[in-house]
């Protein structure tokens, strides 16, 4: 189990500090589409406004890297669906 930053009480093991990986794992790979999401829409707007062949480049690979991370992050799922999250 996490521990809040601000709880005064001390870890009685080192179990109660870790986290799964599995659950860390996925928080990246989220964290990872969330960010792809974010430059992609970014760079559709600017190539509405610009057209430049760059932002171009953004929105197709931003929308690649999309479908493959959440394809990865299906099959990551699906290969450790017996593992907890905590």
């Amino acid at each position: 189990m996490i521990r809040l930053l601000w709880s005064t009480r001390r870890p009685q093991s080192a179990e109660e500090l870790v986290m799964s990986l599995k659950a860390l794992h996925l928080i990246f790979v989220s964290a990872s589409i969330a960010v792809c999401l974010f430059v992609g829409v970014w760079a559709f707007s600017s190539y509405r406004t610009t057209g430049s062949r760059t932002d171009l480049v953004y929105i197709i690979s931003s929308a690649i890297a999309v479908v493959v991370l959440l394809w990865y992050g299906k099959y990551f799922l699906r290969k450790l669906k017996h593992i907890s999250y905590l």
